[in-house]
């Protein structure tokens, strides 16, 4: 299963890269809009990552703030696996 998993990332590294970068996203980026710009940088002293306004979505499923986002986030991660992952899911 790990190998499949593997030969497929080496075919395509795009795959690779775009899952990297919604991870990366899911666990540093805040997930809802911020009122000042994400670019402000205020966020980050403004109670980052604990707070709901600014927290990133991992961090909000952790904490349970925002139950619904969790069938998002494992509908996302179900479309983005390779095929070969998805075998044994029924």
């Amino acid at each position: 299963m790990l190998a499949a998993l593997t030969d497929s990332h080496k075919q395509n590294p795009t795959i690779m890269l775009w899952l990297m970068v919604g991870l990366f996203a899911s666990l540093v980026v805040p997930w809802y809009g911020i009122e000042d710009g994400f670019f402000g940088f205020e966020w980050i002293i403004d109670g980052y990552p604990v707070d709901s306004d600014y927290a990133p979505l991992a961090f909000l499923l952790a904490y349970g703030e925002k139950p619904w986002l969790a069938p998002w986030s494992c509908l996302s991660s179900a479309r983005s696996t390779p095929p070969a992952c998805r075998a044994g899911i029924p």
